[in-house]
């Protein structure tokens, strides 16, 4: 799939020297930051899923959101972007530095050399991704100017309130989280489970990672904590979506593995 509005050849014109394609009015920007490492379930970017790897599917599943005008992956590893070029142009792999202390630090070393409207962060982990949710993402960002930072929510499953894999947000009534948890809140009325996609401007963007990690972030291991704690209100899209989102543990991974030869899948895209 050639993403709309970025060209065919994916090659930049002369003279912009970023090695991507830049069109008059860059769009949105989904990037998947993709690391080899993994401390629960080491090289699960690159696990065969359905004859693809876990990165190809998200990929390709990424590239069929409505909203997304070019899909790039950003890794700091040769393995996984040898497997990225199997399917992605050469423009669409960047390599970027090996200290990120997450995967937004990563997508903003992109942003700073590469323009676009929008930039999405879209977790490498997640084969099974419906494209809707990168959608609502955007439009929540896009349907408030105010806002710097939006993300998407879905309802909770039964078993998932005890697990603390499974990150819980609460959400105010102007459609902002409140918070987002790994236990349970036992005060809280209403939680949904939080699904990691994030859609940044790029001021706001560049602004998370210059702030640095926050003391929430560090107890909780969850880096949107560091924009609430420092103001950053954060949008959520809630869409009525079920079925396994994303790949921890080899369980998870057996799961999705089942679910493609099933064939039960939200949104299911061929590419």
């Amino acid at each position: 799939r050639v993403p709309r509005g970025w060209g065919r050849s994916g090659k930049c014109p002369a003279g912009t020297g970023h090695g991507f394609f830049m069109p008059e009015t860059a769009g949105t920007l989904a990037v998947i930051p993709a690391r080899y490492g993994s401390r629960r379930l080491p090289a699960k970017v690159l696990a065969p899923i359905a004859g693809r790897s876990m990165l190809e599917h998200v990929w390709h599943r990424t590239g069929q959101a409505q909203t997304v005008e070019r899909v790039v992956v950003a890794t700091d590893d040769d393995r996984v972007r040898e497997a990225a070029l199997v399917f992605a142009a050469p423009a669409d792999v960047v390599m970027t530095g090996p200290n990120h202390a997450c995967g937004t630090d990563r997508i903003a070393e992109v942003a700073r050399t590469v323009p676009a409207g929008l930039y999405v962060n879209v977790q490498s982990d997640m084969p099974l991704l419906d494209p809707a949710l990168i959608d609502a993402t955007v439009a929540a960002l896009e349907a408030d100017p105010e806002l710097g930072m939006a993300t998407a929510a879905v309802p909770i499953a039964d078993g998932e309130l005890a697990n603390p894999d499974v990150v819980k947000v609460t959400i105010g009534a102007d459609g902002h989280a409140l918070g987002f948890f790994r236990q349970y809140p036992d005060d809280q009325d209403t939680v949904y489970h939080h699904v990691g996609i994030y859609a940044f401007r790029r001021q706001t963007l560049l602004r998370f990672v210059e702030l640095g990690p926050s003391p929430l972030e560090h107890t909780e291991g969850l880096e949107q904590l560091r924009a609430l704690e420092n103001g950053i209100a954060i949008g959520v899209a809630l869409l009525d979506i079920s079925g396994h989102l994303s790949v921890d543990s080899s369980k998870e991974l057996e799961a999705a593995r089942t679910a493609f030869e099933a064939g039960k899948l939200s949104g299911q895209v061929e590419g």
